[in-house]
């Protein structure tokens, strides 16, 4: 047994709020939102709902109770069955009140677009009688009216010529009086229908795609000509068929002499559509002509034109408008190249024709662009060029190489709008301005999304074509931002694809916030200094590609000594180098700034550019270092490997060091430690937890973790064989010699109280010694990640086990192999600590750990940390990359022992 359907409500007394999309009625009824066809705002009714969704129900006018005191009388008989002019009802003001509505809440909601004021929406003078283009269909079954009896009606009186009913297909309403299209249009539909009545041409059969008479076109111009396109059936090309309808056009002409062009049509297809079918032209002018201004425009019986040719003209003239101030800002000698695209037969690049150097259109049907052929032939128009062919594959990069650059763009594409394709072709060819003329203002405000990453829309004008309907006309005028210079640097370590997948969204909300858009360099930075320019810090690991571009004989060199701007999206290290390369500039008296945040901050600093300044130190919180005692006597400290390539800020002098602090600093080739790894056999520290899952990376195998044991192994053979206290290692050697990190070994040796940082970082071993030797405490390297200038991120993969609440393993975050450590922390008070590179400076700031935080994207142990007063100084004048995180505070006793 089927399930019983669930009755749906009938509700009572509702009052329509509102108009809605497509134009039905709209109330809010126990929470949901109702649509109500036929209904305008006023109306106080009792509605049955036929629809029922989990966001919405609609339904239908059984009963009214209160017409609204807006509600007019509707002016035809055909109103409320026929699909057309369902806006009867509404006075004209208020509809074109509502359509300037619509578009707005289709830009905004759809489009999420800024936008100036909508204008008004331009009415249109006639209400009545301004459609230039009727089609109508025979049916041999109409649409019975209410009231009507079926059985009482005979064959004759069941057949019918008019429109569709809306939502069927095989419905047809017989027309009695149209109120759209002037005359002769009406007596010319009666005349047809009664003839084909009279000598028993049969109406066409919906269903079963038979019958003889099926449809008629009429097309008016403001001129008085007049166009008829009669379509038959198939019976027409059968024996005797032509005869019949060469003889009813023989009728129809010698009734109606104004018709200056009379076609025919024979379809046999399954639908009514005759674009791809011969015309066969009976009698008269293969074309009519509409008039604009001193223009002439050819139509022909498949040719597209705007349906109301006196809106037509004023929307035209809204498209000149937007475009005049930029072709009179140009020299008379320097008119620009516009380019017309779904052009139709090419009304609006002829129309423009006069302001610019060369108009080019491009549109799908070929019949159309042979119109506009002719009709630049017509008036006269020599600097006109017309292509017909698909709009993604006709418009492409060469063919804009090979056809001059758009200075100005004009669209007007069919409802569906624009394909990507297209948009992406407009965003790379950059012209100055554009103007989107568009029907469906939901699929423009779509189609706008994507262009305004480079342009801001200037003016927007609501055009109403077509009054008593919901449809819309929508002139959206767009201007081209300015740009700014946007050069990149990425690690070898990071996928440019998973990259560019990070960036997108973060340089989108940029440009969205600043109002302007980037041109992408890439790693070209030949031309760097020649304008608004910004380095995009994408990953960490660029600070040696950075030296490499801007450093000649040993210092930077920045062309025409600007400030350097240092992009950064907190990923993937992006903000840890930027520090580091600020740091090297700073070091030589070269501005830079640190651009980091959500877009609006960036948008704020980019106003705020301290063009030309280096900060003072002291202005950011460091602290000079004057120390009265060596704090690191007889400490001696090993570096395993070189340090890091990009570690472009962190050089020490050893002497120094040895002078200052007291320290040893002894050199230890890596291959010592890979050739005392390769003996294997080390042994774990006990108490170890077992592999288990890890949070983001791939599982970790017995043979990672041995591995990495090994290399823990291997460096305490080294401490011990050079008596240190600590050492740092340049541990992405090891990725490529044996295949792991020493993310797990540094954190062991850390937990013991042996002074263990990665990357070979001599000022950040230097200031995990003077952490543990102030604090007693093993500290915690970190990066900084991001900050929102009072909560900081950091993270890193090397935290000592004995300060952690708790952790388990992961594979390291940027080669994606090894193991690494993810611990945990618990909040409380913690000192970020720094010594510069040439131990004459120091940062210590007593900060508040609140949380722990876990993101696949970046280093695996991950806490945010509260420290308001570190803002300047990370994103200004930082001592470099890495910093050193305390348990406690520390910061009082830091400063008396160092400062």
């Amino acid at each position: 047994m089927g399930r019983k359907r669930k009755e749906k409500p009938y509700l009572e007394n509702v009052e329509i709020e509102a108009l809605a999309a497509e134009g039905n009625g709209l109330a809010h009824v126990d929470g949901k939102v109702l649509f109500v066809q036929k209904a305008i705002p006023g109306d106080i009714v009792d509605v049955q709902v036929n629809k029922v969704r989990s966001g919405y129900i609609a339904g239908y006018i059984v009963k009214m109770h209160k017409p609204s005191p807006d509600r007019i009388a509707p002016f035809c008989e055909h109103y409320g069955t026929c699909g057309g002019c369902t806006w009867q009802p509404l006075p004209y003001q208020m509809q074109i009140d509502f359509k300037r509505r619509q578009v707005e809440d289709q830009l905004v909601r759809i489009g999420h677009l800024k936008l100036p004021e909508v204008r008004p929406t331009l009415g249109s003078e006639k209400t009545r009688f301004y459609r230039n283009k009727l089609e109508y269909t025979f049916t041999h079954r109409r649409w019975i009216f209410d009231g009507e009896d079926p059985d009482a009606i005979d064959e004759a009186q069941r057949c019918g010529l008019g429109f569709h009913v809306g939502g069927f297909f095989d419905k047809v309403m017989d027309i009695r009086e149209c109120h759209l299209q002037r005359e002769p249009s009406n007596s010319i539909r009666l005349f047809v229908k009664q003839y084909a009545l009279e000598h028993g041409l049969s109406f066409f059969d919906l269903r079963a795609h038979e019958g003889f008479m099926r449809n008629i076109v009429v097309r008016t111009t403001t001129t008085g000509e007049v166009m008829v396109v009669v379509v038959f059936g198939t019976e027409a090309a059968e024996e005797g068929g032509l005869e019949k309808a060469k003889a009813l056009l023989d009728a129809l002409k010698e009734r109606f002499p104004e018709i200056t062009s009379l076609y025919y049509v024979v379809n046999g297809k399954c639908n009514d559509s005759w674009s791809d079918l011969p015309c066969h032209l009976y009698s008269g002018n293969e074309a009519i002509y509409e008039k604009m201004e001193d223009l002439r425009f050819k139509i022909g019986p498949k040719s597209f034109y705007q349906t109301n040719s006196e809106q037509a003209y004023r929307l035209y003239s809204v498209v000149r408008s937007c475009i005049r101030e930029s072709v009179d800002k140009r020299l008379k000698t320097d008119k620009p190249v516009i380019y017309d695209l779904y052009t139709g037969t090419g009304t609006i690049a002829l129309f423009l024709s006069s302001m610019a150097s060369k108009v080019i259109g491009i549109e799908y049907v070929p019949e159309a662009i042979e119109d506009a052929r002719v009709n630049a032939s017509v008036n006269g128009i020599t600097n006109s060029e017309f292509f017909a062919g698909d709009m993604k594959d006709i418009l492409t990069s060469s063919f804009i190489a090979g056809h001059g650059h758009p200075d100005i763009v004009v669209l007007d594409p069919p409802r569906a709008g624009i394909h990507p394709d297209v948009a992406q072709v407009l965003l790379e060819a950059e012209p100055d301005n554009m103007v989107y003329v568009s029907c469906n203002p939901a699929t423009q405000a779509r189609d706008l999304a994507i262009l305004c990453r480079k342009y801001e829309i200037t003016y927007v004008q609501p055009v109403d074509m077509f009054p008593h309907t919901t449809h819309v006309e929508n002139v959206v005028a767009l201007r081209k931002k300015s740009s700014m210079n946007l050069y990149a640097l990425t690690s070898d370590l990071h996928g440019e694809m998973t990259e560019d997948v990070l960036s997108e969204p973060f340089i989108r909300d940029v440009e969205r916030s600043c109002g302007r858009f980037f041109r992408f360099k890439g790693t070209d930075f030949s031309d760097f200094g020649s304008g608004d320019d910004y380095i995009y810090i994408r990953t960490g690991g660029t600070e040696g590609a950075f030296k490499e571009v801007f450093c000649k004989d040993g210092k930077p060199v920045i062309p025409g000594g600007r400030c350097v701007r240092l992009l950064t999206s907190g990923q993937s290290n992006s903000l840890a180098a930027s520090m580091e390369i600020l740091s090297y500039l700073n070091s030589f008296g070269v501005a830079g700034r640190i651009l980091h945040g959500s877009g609006r901050d960036i948008a704020k600093m980019m106003e705020d550019s301290p063009e030309g300044r280096v900060d003072a130190p002291e202005a950011c919180g460091i602290n000079s270092m004057r120390l009265s005692s060596r704090p690191l006597e007889g400490q001696r400290l090993g570096v395993v490997g070189k340090p890091s390539d990009w570690l472009i800020s962190s050089d020490v002098d050893y002497d120094r060091a040895r002078e200052v602090l007291g320290v040893e600093l002894i050199d230890i080739p890596i291959a010592e430690l890979t050739e005392l790894y390769a003996r294997g056999g080390y042994e774990a520290p006990a108490g170890l937890k077992p592999i288990n899952a890890p949070r983001f990376g791939k599982p970790i195998s017995e043979e990672d973790f041995r591995k990495a044991v090994n290399v823990y192994g291997a460096l305490r053979a080294i401490v011990g064989k050079y008596n240190l206290n600590g050492l740092t290692l340049r541990c992405f050697d090891l990725l490529t010699s044996i295949g792991t990190t020493g993310c797990l070994a540094l954190s062991l040796l850390n937990s013991e109280g042996i002074v263990a940082t990665c990357e070979g970082d001599i000022p950040a071993m230097l200031s995990m010694a003077l952490a543990k030797a102030v604090s007693g405490t093993p500290g915690f390297q970190v990066n900084l990640s991001r900050t929102d200038g009072e909560k900081f991120l950091f993270a890193h993969c090397t935290v000592p086990l004995s300060i952690v609440t708790d952790y388990c393993y992961d594979t390291h975050f940027e080669s994606g192999i090894g193991v690494a450590v993810h611990g945990e922390f618990a909040p409380g008070g913690v000192t970020v600590f720094k010594v510069g590179a040439r131990l004459d400076s120091f940062l210590a700031e007593d900060a508040l750990l609140e949380e722990n935080q876990y993101q696949d994207n970046l280093c695996r142990t991950q806490i945010v940390v509260k420290a308001p007063g570190l803002a300047e100084y990370m994103l200004r004048k930082p001592l470099g990359n890495h910093h050193i995180i305390i348990p406690g505070h520390w910061a009082a006793k830091i400063k008396e022992i160092l400062g």
